[in-house]
């Protein structure tokens, strides 16, 4: 099981619909994802088909009040999930986001809060959106 956590938009859903044939609602208006909702993933890795579970989550947004109802979410869905085991945690960033400011920040306390220091080895930090860069810039 692999927790996909990140800002409203940085693409999570996007990532999922990569990796499967399943109609994934993505947006980039507003938010798709409203509750955590699982994705079986089977994959080819060395000869051998690894299945994962990616369960894309609701994003964190500017607004405190839902940010406290993706996190309440999220918290649902690990209480439930016993006996299996969160193995690791993917957190996306908009690269067009640029450094960490107020929300970004807070977003990041929250994913660590979820994770704790002792999971950190289990976390990948993935940066999205590089197509929206000029190069020029």
């Amino acid at each position: 099981v692999i927790l996909l956590i990140g800002p409203t938009g940085s693409g999570k859903s996007s990532f999922i619909r990569s990796l499967t044939k399943e109609k994934v609602e993505v947006n980039g208006q507003k938010p798709c994802t409203t509750e955590c909702k699982d994705y079986l993933i089977e994959l080819d890795i060395n000869g051998r088909t690894k299945t994962f579970i990616l369960v894309d989550t609701p994003g964190f947004e500017d607004f405190p009040e839902n940010n406290l109802i993706a996190l309440r979410s999220i918290a649902e869905k690990l209480s439930k999930m016993r006996p299996q085991v969160v193995y690791g945690a993917i957190y996306f960033h908009r690269i067009i986001n640029g450094r960490f400011h107020g929300t970004t920040r807070s977003i990041l306390s929250i994913f660590k809060s979820i994770c704790g220091d002792q999971f950190f080895d289990h976390v990948a930090f993935v940066t999205t959106m590089w197509d929206a860069i000029n190069d020029g810039d």
